[in-house]
């Protein structure tokens, strides 16, 4: 152990990492911070995922690869290792009820709630994991060797086709609308099981043996895929989320998104090219169509954000726009998407951002109002739930939430919210 004199002074992650489960198209990219753990102050640091050889450098991040372990490096300080996305919660059913499942320090996953006892986890599986993605009644789980092992109702995605149960390559995978969606390195590089895995779902022989692949994302429509020359591929579609010819066509995609009916391709020119039903977010409104200067995309359930370089906002979709005093807002650094399960129409989608001082404000579709609270500030990253809700963490580990009476009100933790550094 180094003498206490000559340790080297801490550094102070703060921020959530991200999981994908069920709605993977849907889900909020976190934001994490590094700051001096004395002053808070932030500190310019080098971010790394564990098996590659450069960096991001800042002191803040957006966390795209929360199934692998980061590392947060910065001259004259400890360097920080943060561990794959280790708590997931989820509803399984309506019968079941909701389950929060956490990968412990000695790599096993545990839970509890009402649902939990109703989908086990396989003691013979539990051992060596990363990284566990809840499903719609069924659960998928990664390990540090790269190998994958499934659990919970077969049709959903509880149970591996037989090839699947014995790779040991697979870099990445997440569980959408009953179905369970891996991406390997070798071939099959793309694999599927759970519902229609076998059907209209199943990944074509053409797209499974491509090597080329940098990523995959599913939705309830179709999975689509894009290249390392940056062309979209898609399949299991059958009706309006068919990819146009000319969105196959371009070859200049660096990321896309999708929400629950609506694609959007960002392109290398910081233009959008969209695809789906139109009032989803399928078309693009001519203003924002326009634009060659996006550069992240936020997906809800049925709408879009897109943030600028400048760090404004534009959005699309179903009775969802902007308001009128955000749109000279500019240094947004977050934004996040509050979502319901509720039977509501979907234009009551809301969303919070985060701007770069530290400030937060939020909109919602027509018919919802929920402030954000009186004097908030010094926010350093957001996050939200299902249920209009949303909680900002502060610098100094204290919480602020906000929403509806069920998710929105602290009370019964308030005295617990201290030195908290994620949520």
């Amino acid at each position: 152990m180094k003498d206490e004199m000559t340790a080297l002074p801490a550094l102070k992650v703060m921020g959530h990492r991200t999981a994908k489960a069920l709605q993977s198209n849907t889900f909020n990219l976190s934001r994490l911070v590094v700051l001096d753990s004395l002053t808070l102050e932030p500190v310019d640091a080098v971010w790394m995922y564990a098996g590659e050889t450069s960096g991001v450098t800042g002191s803040a991040f957006i966390d795209i690869a929360a199934h692998k372990d980061l590392s947060i490096q910065s001259e004259g300080y400890a360097t920080v290792t943060l561990r794959p996305y280790n708590v997931a919660d989820q509803q399984f059913s309506m019968t079941t009820g909701a389950t929060v499942l956490v990968v412990k320090d000695d790599h096993t996953i545990d839970g509890w709630g009402p649902g939990y006892p109703s989908i086990p986890v396989p003691a013979e599986e539990n051992h060596n994991v990363a990284m566990v993605h809840p499903g719609d009644s069924a659960v998928s789980a990664l390990r540090y060797d790269h190998s994958v092992f499934a659990w919970g109702y077969p049709p959903n995605g509880g149970e591996l086709k037989p090839g699947d149960a014995d790779r040991t390559d697979v870099m990445d995978l997440q569980m959408v609308s009953g179905m369970g969606l891996l991406q390997g390195a070798t071939v099959p590089t793309i694999s599927q099981w759970g519902k229609d895995s076998d059907g209209t779902n199943k990944v074509p022989d053409d797209i499974s043996s491509r090597i080329d692949i940098r990523k995959v994302v599913a939705n309830s429509q179709a999975q689509v895929a894009l290249t390392q020359s940056g062309q979209l591929i898609e399949w299991g579609s059958d009706g309006a989320f068919v990819l146009p010819a000319e969105i196959s066509a371009l070859t200049d995609v660096q990321d896309f998104y999708l929400n629950d009916n609506a694609g959007v391709a960002l392109r290398k020119t910081g233009q959008l090219a969209t695809w789906g039903i139109p009032e989803c977010g399928g078309v693009l409104p001519d203003d924002i169509a326009a634009l060659t200067d996006v550069e992240r995309v936020i997906p809800g359930m049925q709408s879009f954000v897109a943030l600028r370089e400048d760090g404004s906002a534009v959005c699309w979709g179903q009775n969802f726009e902007l308001p009128a005093s955000m749109k000279s807002l500019k240094g947004i650094v977050q934004a996040v998407y509050g979502l319901s399960e509720k039977p509501l129409p979907y234009d009551y989608e809301g969303c919070a951002v985060l701007d770069s001082t530290g400030q937060v404000y939020s909109w919602y579709g027509p018919g919802v109002d929920v402030p954000v609270p009186a004097g908030l500030s010094e926010v350093v990253a957001l996050t939200t739930n299902r249920e209009y809700s949303f909680a900002a963490l502060k610098s100094d580990g204290s919480v602020v939430a906000w929403g509806t009476d069920i998710s929105g009100d602290t009370t019964p933790v308030r005295e617990l919210l201290t030195d908290v550094q994620a949520i």
